[in-house]
């Protein structure tokens, strides 16, 4: 394997487990934290499959700002950014490996 392909790979593997980490541990802290605020959430989820992408919608469009939980307001609101980074850094990370694989090979 190329080198470069290599290292694009590591860091999209990263990438891909630091999102579901922050994922998982912002989900379960939302859910045993605030449950009225996490049932806000599972609501919110009209036409979108529960997952990690309803919650970025949740989190993106800013829908948690809607609920009466003020203390699960602020955690989302502190938490959010963190969430849309990590999460917008997987697929990042995966087309500069299909880019980086595409022109030096694999």
């Amino acid at each position: 394997m190329n080198p470069t392909t290599a290292l694009a790979l590591i860091a999209f593997l990263m990438a891909l487990l630091l999102e579901v980490l922050i994922c998982l541990s912002f989900e379960r802290r939302l859910r045993r934290l605030h449950p009225a605020q996490w049932r806000h959430s599972r609501e919110n989820a009209t036409g979108v499959r529960r997952g990690t992408r309803m919650l970025m919608i949740y989190l993106r469009d800013r829908s948690f700002r809607s609920s009466l939980d003020r203390d699960g307001v602020r955690y989302c609101n502190r938490n959010r950014s963190a969430m849309l980074v990590s999460y917008w850094t997987t697929p990042a990370a995966g087309l500069v490996l299909l880019g980086i694989a595409c022109t030096t090979g694999w």
